[in-house]
């Protein structure tokens, strides 16, 4: 024998010159999936659809001849068509290109959704960029393309016979030529990368104990299983292995029995068994291994090599020529056409014979695994025959005799086949997985699919080694994936109704479904099959539930009732049949139905089993599978178009009312018994009827289309985001759909690259027109976006923030925020997002991470927020003071500076204090950019706490001095000590030293943003770099005209806990500028042209600082009494105040009513502002409604407080907590459980009338207005009672005055706490 090498393709040739697929009689659609299969194999190879010939049932062994017989005439007319001569030898294999012959299932009965196109073509989702490409082509685009709107579409589902023959074109690359592969489709094979069949010949030179193949060998292919598996297969019983290597721990990797390369090495097979017992396996020596749990299942592969394939096709032409559409036609016309014809009719029972009818009468049934498989000697049998062939033989015959395969074939069969060498070659690490039943398909797809977020361990090897992903172009609008485990496939949904929630339940798989419909329920564990067109009702699918609908064909009525009934002829439209089933149904049984046993089912609907089947099937023969349960419905669609269906559920409802009511003796609803009625007057089809007559055609072309139908609403939804952006609308920018088909590829492509242009052209379009609002939304859209990616990444431990260049994008954002209104700054503010889209870019390229979207939407983030503050920085205090103009902004402006008055003398203190604030009602509308988009509204007390103001500021000038000493204190609240650790100090003598004033988290911050925004220093002139001196700009400042150099000293106190909630950093800003302004003698703010000046003025700095922040705090505090201030949706953002006078027993009362809570858990306000503005840049229907109650609260509030009603004031308070954890989020920790018990316990005992923590939440102080009678001793025993004694009550109480500032002479002390009395 000639050496393998020389007969065996390249390592890099695809092994198979012929590729067949056999699809059951019935299934006339393989054009469609053929088409696609044969455009992923390279262009020389045949790619044929075939069936069992004349729709004869002939098994799979039969279906195997009869496929090789059908490829040989192909080859032969081909060869005949091209006038080439060929030689004559088929039966040897010369010349003959390897056949793979892969058989896509039966008629998939107990998967019902796939029987009308086949399980072979089942749609897998598998990532773009994970689908196997067999002639290696890279679709793979980059990021560059951004800007562009070029969209680069995705590659249609996978399916199961595509992956198949990609994982046997690695495996058998060294295939000898002549070979034939058989394989089934309702498998799915996952092997290690790289293993192949080593086909080393026996004339080989190598020399290492392995005596090689020869040509007469028939190789299987195993796998390991647990016997529970196994005990449904085949199974191999391998002679035992000599070598055992042990791989890497990656979930595919095993003991495994080859070379320590990749080589796979057949092994003998002593047994096969089928379908053993468990019992059997363990009981059969060197069948089970791993503890005797596993055992080597068949994974369907069986590959004939070239002399073992000639038998085959000598059976084809000789006994098995009954199988082969070749050898019936010339039966038919040998017996019928002849003088046999009477003999023939008469064999089928009719006085005329068809083709069909022949073939049914004259095909033999053979199995590729119980007939042709178990003829083959193996190591047992010739043991067990101890050279008796003609024993074996008789066994052999006597056990498969049926009368669809006589014994007289059998023995011509063994005579052929027995001879040939039986082997298997096993792979340890190899996963295998069949999809016979709805359970099993919708069990692998949702467990193969684990999210890319979920830990690599927790997701199925299998799935994981063939890149299936939750998600696969699909596009979701106003529906939520509940849960880990779910699957959407090619499918296109979008729920209209905001107000509603959507939910695709957890272990849910939604395939080629096309919807539009105002509110989509999907219970747990369902399977939604091509759901098409628009709904004006809801669609409600309870749990555990299939459902899937199909065209029909429009010969149906005539073939089935003649004709649909007149009532159902409505105008232009289709019938559809609605199969509608339990996933765990048994379609073979007639026990249960929608998962209810048939008796009780029967019994609630009022049915019986005549209206289920025909009264001529006999009870053994009832099941699922003939059941007529599925209802045919016409529907209205435009232009007979399959997909613009207006799409009618109604027969059906009744169905998920019977499944929660049925043994509850509950009778159905008025409206779903009308649905039960419409039900019974409807024909009604059953699964054996509908996949003879569904349209299949129609149907492919329907899941064809979802690809363009997909890529156009994505289109339109991004048309709309942006008419919404430019529209300044309050409307949901949902992108969504974008992070739902991002997976697990961590590759920036298609829908990304789309969405970020698209957000790319509304900020540089924004920026343009000077739309600072617009560009900022924009920008928190993109952080958004880029978040929510980063969600869906696998955690990576080389995600980190290394070589991002965060100065870069530092100096950029810093462009954005201290460039103003001007033509050059227009210019600059888009040159630097133009640089900061093409680093995104530039840093997306390739394989990406966490820690990289991580950065990014951070970065985006600070972009929006540094608009933000271009925005608040246009307010009336703003633009109203020249010197400020000049030096914060850094104009080129000539005016001359603010008045100046005279400064106070050298060494007194300048001293302003203030009270707290509690926000009755209205806060979040406050905060940009929601205060100048929407417009806010918030009433809200100014008060002291226990009788004490406990926030202050004091400034002086020191003589004979150098620098600023800057220092930030926390002191006790009853004696005024300093508190252990609660202060910080800093000298500053170099402008450097005031770099850090945007950092909230740098020594005394605030007041170093303080006296920037006061103009110490022309803000472009503050930077890390500048070490010039600041002493000469501290004596201008400070109106110095002595020749000494003089200091200035600035303290902030604060006499409640960090993070109360009350707006202390707010209020005590105002009370830093106030101090120094007082102190060296400025107008900057204008303290006393009123109080919108230094609110505005208070708002710029926290812009100034970062930290963001709204106008409540200041409106609150620096602004005594009860008042409600407000804020007009426009740019430049002006406030209002109101102050609402009260009577003194209005204010007696509240005093004593009013109670403040030190919770013991500080909050910081920006960990739950950003979350909320996140929100708000999307506009979520939540939280846009949320905001228009807020604003709606907030005057309720006022006119409570108008009319003196505390009562009223209290339910305010309490309707306004609930509406702060809707706009933060429960998930932000906006309530700890501590409040949450403190508020249910007092409610309950009816001690207060209501209660809501101070400020964003979260922690820090909480407020309630206790009930008429109620004091502070009996509160503090209700909450005793909770053991929550890390709760400090204290007595609040109004404060008319608001912000104040005085002047202590240079002999007064360093700190004095009646300053805050």
């Amino acid at each position: 024998m000639a050496d393998a090498s020389s007969a065996t393709a390249s390592s890099t040739t695809f092994p198979f010159g012929t590729v067949v697929v056999t699809s059951p009689s019935f299934t006339s659609s393989s054009d469609g999936p053929l088409s696609h299969l044969a455009k992923t194999l390279p262009p020389n190879v045949r790619v044929l659809g075939t069936s069992d010939p004349y729709g004869a049932r002939c098994g799979s062994g039969g279906g195997t001849i009869a496929a090789l017989d059908y490829a040989d005439a192909a080859d032969a007319y081909a060869d005949a068509a091209s006038d080439t001569s060929t030689s004559c030898s088929r039966c040897s294999g010369e010349g003959v290109g390897s056949v793979l012959i892969v058989h896509a299932g039966g008629e998939s009965s107990r998967c019902p959704t796939q029987m009308v196109l086949g399980k072979a073509w089942s749609s897998l989702p598998v990532a773009a960029n994970a689908a196997p490409d067999i002639n290696n082509n890279s679709t793979a685009s980059s990021i560059t393309d951004v800007g562009s709107h070029a969209h680069t579409p995705p590659t249609t589902p996978q399916n199961p016979t595509a992956l198949l023959i990609s994982e046997l074109s690695t495996l058998l690359r060294d295939l000898p030529r002549g070979s034939v592969v058989v394989a089934a489709s309702d498998v799915i094979l996952a092997l290690p990368s790289g293993v192949s069949f080593d086909f080393t010949s026996r004339n080989g030179s190598v020399d290492d104990g392995y005596d090689g193949y020869d040509d007469a060998a028939v190789i299987g292919l195993a796998v390991p299983a647990p016997l529970a598996t196994a005990k449904n297969h085949g199974v191999y019983v391998l002679e035992p292995c000599s070598e055992h290597d042990v791989h890497d721990d990656d979930g595919l990797s095993a003991n495994a029995c080859s070379t320590r390369s990749t080589r796979l090495r057949p092994r003998t097979v002593t047994q096969f068994l089928q379908k053993p017992s468990p019992d059997v396996m363990r009981d059969t020596p060197h069948c089970t291994f791993e503890g005797e749990d596993c055992a080597w299942i068949d994974t369907g592969v069986v590959v004939f090599l070239p002399e073992a394939a000639a038998k085959l096709r000598e059976l084809a032409a000789g006994a098995l020529a009954c199988c082969t559409h070749r050898g019936l036609e010339a039966m038919y016309r040998r017996d019928v056409t002849t003088t046999g014809a009477a003999d023939a009719a008469a064999s089928v029972g009719s006085d005329t014979v068809s083709m069909e009818d022949y073939a049914q009468a004259n095909t033999a049934k053979v199995e590729l695994y119980t007939h042709l498989m178990m003829a083959l000697s193996t190591t047992r049998s010739l043991d067990v025959s101890c050279g008796r062939e003609n024993g074996r033989l008789e066994a052999y015959v006597s056990e498969h005799t049926t009368s669809k395969i006589s014994a007289g074939l059998l023995a011509e069969m063994y005579t052929i086949l027995s001879p040939l060498t039986f082997r298997a070659a096993a792979i340890p690490a190899g996963r295998f997985v069949h999809l016979g039943t709805t359970s099993e398909l919708l069990d692998f797809l949702v467990d193969a699919a684990a999210p890319a977020s979920a830990e690599p361990a927790s997701r199925s090897s299998l799935g994981q080694k063939l890149g299936l992903c939750g998600r696969f172009n699909s596009f979701l609008l106003g529906v939520n994936a509940v849960g880990d485990k779910n699957v959407v496939l090619s499918s296109a949904i979008v729920c209209s109704d905001a107000n509603k929630t959507s939910e695709i339940g957890s272990g849910t798989v939604v395939e080629h479904t096309s919807l539009t419909c105002p509110r989509l329920i999907v219970g747990n564990d369902c399977l939604v099959s091509a759901l098409r067109g628009s709904s004006a009702y809801d669609v409600l699918i309870p749990d555990g539930m299939c459902i899937q609908m199909l065209p029909l064909r429009k010969s149906w009525g005539g073939e089935l009732c003649d004709g649909p009934p007149n009532s159902f002829s409505k105008g232009p439209g289709m019938y559809f049949v609605c199969l509608y089933l339990a996933v765990a149904d048994s379609i073979k049984s007639a026990e249960r139905i929608y998962g209810l046993p048939i008796g009780i089912f029967t019994k609630a609907a009022s049915l019986n089993e005549s209206d289920l089947w025909d009264d001529s099937l006999e009870n053994s023969e009832r099941m699922l599978w003939n059941a007529k349960v599925h209802p045919v419905v016409w529907m209205e669609c435009s232009n007979n178009d399959a997909k613009d269906v207006a799409l009618d559920l109604t027969s059906l409802k009744w169905i998920s009312e019977l499944k929660t009511s049925a043994g509850h003796g509950d009778a159905l609803s008025e409206e779903n018994q009308s649905s039960l009625e419409l039900w019974r007057s409807l024909p009604r089809l059953s699964l054996s009827e509908i996949r003879n007559v569904a349209d299949s055609y129609t149907e492919r072309e329907f899941r064809d289309s979802h690809e363009t139908a997909i890529s156009e609403a994505r289109c339109s939804q991004l048309k709309q985001i942006v008419a919404v952006m430019h529209g300044r609308k309050h409307t949901p920018t949902d992108f969504s759909f974008v992070a739902n088909n991002f997976g697990s590829t961590r590759t920036v492509t298609g829908d990304v690259r789309e969405a970020l242009s698209c957000i790319d052209g509304i900020v540089l379009s924004a920026l343009k027109d000077g739309h600072l609002d617009v560009a900022g939304r924009g920008f928190m859209l993109m952080g958004c976006l880029v978040r929510d990616l980063a969600e869906t990444l696998v955690f990576s431990e080389n995600d980190d923030t290394c070589g991002f260049n965060e100065m870069q994008w530092q100096k950029l954002i810093s462009t954005l925020r201290f460039s103003y209104h001007s033509d050059s700054a227009r210019e600059k503010r888009m040159e630097a997002a133009s640089s900061m889209f093409s680093l995104r870019d530039q840093m997306l390229q390739g394989e990406i991470g966490d820690g990289l979207f991580q950065f990014l939407a951070t970065s985006f983030e600070q972009a929006s927020f540094a608009l933000t503050a271009v925005c608040v920085g246009s307010s009336n205090a703003s633009l109203t003071s020249s010197r400020r103009r000049s030096s914060f902004e850094n104009t080129d402006s000539n005016e001359t500076g603010p008045s100046r008055s005279s400064p106070i003398p050298a060494g007194s203190w300048a001293v302003a204090t203030a009270p707290a604030r509690v926000d009755l009602s209205g806060g979040w509308s406050d905060t940009p950019p929601i205060s100048y988009e929407y417009g806010g509204a918030v009433t809200g007390i100014a008060v002291r706490l226990d009788g004490k103001r406990p926030l202050s500021a004091r400034c002086r000038v020191v003589p004979s001095s150098e620098g600023v000493v800057l220092r930030s204190e926390g002191r006790n609240l009853q004696t005024g000590t300093l508190q252990v650790g609660d202060a910080d100090f800093c000298t500053l003598r170099r402008v450097s030293d005031l770099a850090d004033f945007r950092d909230p988290r740098a020594k005394c911050a605030l007041l170093k943003c303080a006296l920037v925004y006061l103009g110490l220093v022309s803000l472009t002139q503050v930077h890390a770099d500048n070490d010039e001196d600041l002493q000469p700009y501290i004596n201008d400042f400070c109106q110095s005209s002595r020749s000494a150099d003089v200091g200035l000293e600035v303290i902030s106190t604060s006499l409640l806990p960090k993070g109360s909630g009350l707006g202390a950093s707010s209020i005590l800003g105002g009370c830093i500028l106030a101090a120094i302004e007082r102190c060296v003698g400025s107008d900057v703010i204008g303290l006393t042209t009123g109080d919108d000046n230094t609110v505005d003025a208070v708002l710029t700095l926290e812009q100034l600082l970062t930290t963001g922040g709204g106008w409540q705090d200041q409106v609150n505090g620096l602004v005594g009494g009860v008042k409600i201030g407000r804020s007009d949706q426009s740019i430049p953002l002006r406030t209002t105040i109101e102050r609402i006078p009260i009577d003194p027993s209005m204010r007696s009362a509240l005093d004593q009513r009013l109670l403040l809570a030190f919770s013991g858990q500080p909050r910081l306000a920006k960990n739950i502002l950003v979350r909320v503005l996140r929100r708000w840049g999307q506009r979520t229907s939540e939280i846009t409604k949320c905001v228009q109650d807020l604003v709606e609260g907030a005057k309720e509030a006022a006119d409570a407080a108008r009319a003196s009603d505390i009562d009223r004031i209290g339910k305010c308070l309490g309707k306004y907590w609930e509406l702060k954890k809707i706009m933060a989020g429960l998930e932000s920790g906006v309530e700890p459980p501590v409040v949450a018990e403190v508020l249910k316990t007092l409610t309950r005992r009816k001690a207060i009338v209501g209660g809501s923590l101070c400020g964003a939440g979260g922690g820090g102080f909480m407020a309630v207005i206790t009930s008429e009678g109620v004091d502070l001793d009996m509160i503090r025993n209700f909450v005793e009672i909770t053991d929550d004694a890390s709760f400090s009550w204290h007595r609040g109480s109004v404060d008319e005055t608001g912000l104040s500032v005085l002047v202590e002479g240079p002999d007064g002390s360093e700190f004095d706490i009646g300053w805050h009395n």
